[in-house]
């Protein structure tokens, strides 16, 4: 569970009380005397106030959790459609594929998969780890010549395709001046591999190279595509498998029933679960404060 899952938890928690504090407080309001009325309706009024508040909060991390959830499940689809990976190298992608960029702290783990398992990518998997490899220099965590060698190599290489393409192929490269462009490819194609790292420091370079992926969309709408691509797969297994159970339904006597769903390919692990008597816990410190209030 993550921290903001937590305190979504926390929020729920708290919302579930005040919600009861608040019925029981309109309970009493309805046959109270005068004297205790003010401070019965000065209550509620904060109490809703304050479940307003939660209910915005909670929709916000619901939200963030779907989207999250979209996420991991198209960085997955994407991972595997690269074929010539291994599975542990899938692995390996699909962890840098939930990154929206790289840090110094990524440098051993790039150096070793651009070494290795880089030229086994497919075009659209080298595109984004172009992204994020441009990203983390727009964010300041590296300039391009820090990068490590067998990195900085293989992005020359994929920036030197991109920037010797027609203008209308360079994307958001197109705003990188001519004269930078023409820099830079001339010391690559003269085998001065150091010059030409040392141009791709240059401010122009930094804001504008993979700024997306090649064919234009960035990386949630990517998410998306993926999303919807796999979910369309989802579904036609889903459909194969329901001709399959409904041929099956006609030849056996036994009852239709719930023991017939096959959950082994579900992964329930992000499910949140609750216990027997309807307890999620730690988090009954804050809930509690409400129904001090009321009993005060």
């Amino acid at each position: 569970m993550t921290d903001s899952d937590y305190e979504s938890n926390l929020d729920e928690m708290e919302r579930s009380n005040l919600q009861k504090a608040i019925s029981e407080v309109e309970t009493a309001l309805a046959v109270s005397t005068p004297g205790t009325r003010p401070f019965f309706e000065g209550f509620l009024q904060n109490a809703k106030g304050r479940v307003a508040t939660l209910d915005k909060k909670i929709k916000e991390s619901h939200e963030r959790r779907e989207a999250r959830a979209q996420e991991q499940v198209a960085v997955a689809y994407l991972a595997q459609k690269e074929a010539a990976l291994s599975a542990s190298e899938k692995e390996t992608y699909s962890g840098f594929l939930g990154k929206e960029f790289f840090t110094k702290n990524d440098f051993r783990s790039l150096e070793k998969f651009y070494a290795n398992t880089w030229e086994r990518l497919s075009e659209s998997g080298k595109d984004e780890m172009s992204h994020r490899i441009w990203e983390g220099i727009r964010r300041d965590e590296y300039t391009f010549s820090e990068l490590p060698k067998s990195v900085r190599e293989k992005e020359m290489e994929q920036a030197y395709k991109r920037l010797r393409d027609s203008p209308n192929e360079l994307g958001s490269a197109s705003r990188i001046p001519e004269s930078d462009r023409v820099d830079f490819i001339r010391a690559y194609e003269g085998g001065r591999r150091e010059e030409a790292s040392k141009i791709l420091d240059r401010e122009s370079f930094k804001q504008n190279m993979a700024l997306t992926s090649q064919n234009g969309t960035g990386r949630s709408e990517r998410a998306a595509a993926a999303l919807s691509d796999s979910n369309a797969i989802i579904a036609n297994v889903s459909d194969t498998a329901e001709g399959n159970r409904a041929k099956k339904k006609k030849t056996s006597s036994e009852p239709s029933s719930l023991g017939d769903l096959d959950l082994s390919s579900i992964d329930l692990k992000d499910v949140e679960m609750k216990d027997s008597n309807g307890q999620v816990s730690p988090v009954t410190a804050r809930a509690e404060k409400s129904s001090e209030v009321v009993q005060r």
